[in-house]
């Protein structure tokens, strides 16, 4: 498979990119004014489960959401 140079300099890119957004190094990720940031699960873990499913709003409590926003 033959990959080129413009597809794997996209592929770096985006690494380097979601490297810089994981985790903080060990120390929890804040917001501006230094709070803890507020995890708002949109229809329950969709990206894991249905959307609107109670597995999808006990998964999302799960990895914990602190409030879950059903439309």
């Amino acid at each position: 498979m033959r990959i080129s140079l413009k597809a794997t300099g996209l592929a770096l890119a985006c690494a380097a990119a979601l490297a810089g957004c994981g985790g903080g190094g060990g120390k929890p990720l804040l917001t501006l004014d230094g709070a803890k940031p507020l995890v708002i699960a949109h229809r329950g873990a969709s990206g894991y489960l249905p959307e609107h499913t109670l597995e999808a709003y006990a998964k999302a409590i799960d990895l914990g959401a602190d409030s879950i926003e059903p439309d």
